[in-house]
């Protein structure tokens, strides 16, 4: 026999399902992707040509002499810096929407401005080797390496900087600088420099998303502890008063 339900009992409610995730991807792990890939594809391929490339003394005089063959190794050097650079550009641009809230206009542009321009430096490194315009060459890097120092500079400017950041970038501006005085006075050469320049400017743009980040966090704590007193008061204005119950006296 079916069972008689009970009209008093109370009824079963169901507890409502979480919602599913939705398939849109993260706009800022999307953004910081692009980047990874930019920073780590160029020494992928820099160690293929330079293992691979018909001159064993290249190191002694820059990493574009890899470039300069029509072999294996010539071509895999400039695709990788073209590659490298193109994802580097578009790092730049899809920046925007990883920046904390609270970033100021200014810093905004020069920071995305400066990856942007690095990237495309980069991008005409691989594009115009040295055999094709030596002078013109020349004048990519430098603009390159302008926009590496921009990026640098530019960085100073986001909320959330940690000392640990600081002190990073201070040892990549130190760096830097030292290298191009040892360079100048002859005691190293242009591939060591440009080695000791990408590697520290590599694990410096690996760190930004973390910087970032804690930005972001700092954005959402000061804006919790901001909040207007006016906008509580009159949310307990609109609140409902309590109803009271009706009393009888005799």
């Amino acid at each position: 026999m079916d069972a008689i339900a009970d009209p008093s009992a109370p009824a079963l409610v169901t507890p409502p399902r979480p919602a599913r995730s939705s398939a849109v991807p993260d706009h800022h792990a999307v953004a910081h992707g692009i980047g990874r890939l930019a920073v780590l594809s160029l020494p992928a391929g820099v160690i293929i040509a330079a293992l691979t490339t018909q001159d064993p003394l290249w190191w002694h005089l820059h990493f574009s002499q890899l470039g300069t063959f029509t072999d294996l190794s010539g071509r895999t050097f400039n695709a990788t810096v073209t590659f490298s650079g193109f994802f580097l550009a578009a790092y730049g641009v899809f920046l925007a929407v990883a920046l904390p809230v609270h970033t100021g206009r200014r810093t905004a542009r020069a920071l995305r401005g400066s990856v942007v321009s690095a990237g495309l430096h980069l991008t005409a490194v691989g594009l115009v080797p040295i055999p094709v315009s030596s002078a013109m060459h020349d004048i990519i890097a430098s603009g390159l390496g302008l926009s590496f120092l921009a990026i640098v500079v530019s960085a100073l400017g986001l909320p959330g900087r940690t000392r640990g950041f600081r002190r990073a970038t201070a040892l990549c501006v130190a760096l830097l600088a030292t290298g191009m005085v040892l360079l100048t006075a002859g005691l190293i050469t242009l591939a060591l420099f440009e080695l000791a320049a990408f590697v520290s400017m590599g694990i410096w743009l690996l760190s930004l998303p973390r910087v970032l980040a804690q930005g972001s966090a700092l954005t959402g704590i000061t804006r919790v502890r901001r909040t207007p007193r006016s906008s509580a008061v009159q949310a307990r204005r609109a609140a409902p008063a309590p109803q009271r119950r009706a009393s009888w006296r005799p």
